[in-house]
């Protein structure tokens, strides 16, 4: 709580005005992440032709939440899953997004799979969660070794402005 009051620079009793409880900025918190790449893979849907794995990836890791300099809030993100254990409403909004996302990705997996981007031997919803769980590796990364820090910010190439890439 006191890195976030520090962070919003307000105020601990002004923070504590918008929200009842610590669990409700929490739930906020982790709401606004999801969302956020909830709108990344919305416009990543609508993209014709489909991005390529590539720039799929990277539009995600770029979506995830960061701070003014853009150090990514890997901590914050880790936070929230462990919060997940504890407060049923948060469990219930991360299994929400969670299949949403894995939801989302099916087209572009089949897309992925016709370019020779994607193995046919695996199921969508097996590559959906292979995804998934590249993206959270990424966040336990930047959060446990990297202080934050985008520890692959060059493994998966820039997009650049060609939409296939």
């Amino acid at each position: 709580m006191a890195e976030i009051i520090s962070d919003s620079g307000v105020a601990a009793g002004t923070v504590y005005m918008h929200f009842a409880s610590k669990d409700d900025l929490i739930v906020a918190t982790a709401e606004q992440a999801l969302d956020g790449v909830g709108r990344t893979l919305a416009g990543l849907l609508d993209r014709d032709p489909a991005p390529s794995l590539a720039a799929f990836l990277t539009s995600i890791r770029t979506s995830l939440p960061s701070d003014a300099s853009g150090a990514l809030r890997a901590h914050l993100v880790l936070h929230s899953w462990a919060e997940t254990s504890r407060n049923p409403r948060l469990a219930a909004l991360v299994s929400d997004r969670y299949d949403a996302l894995l939801a989302g990705v099916n087209p572009l997996i089949s897309m992925w799979r016709e370019r020779g981007e994607m193995p046919s031997d695996l199921s969508s919803a097996e590559l959906g969660r292979d995804l998934l769980a590249l993206v959270q590796g990424h966040i336990v990364q930047a959060a446990v070794l990297s202080g934050g820090r985008d520890p692959r910010r060059r493994a998966v190439p820039d997009a650049g402005s060609d939409p296939h890439r």
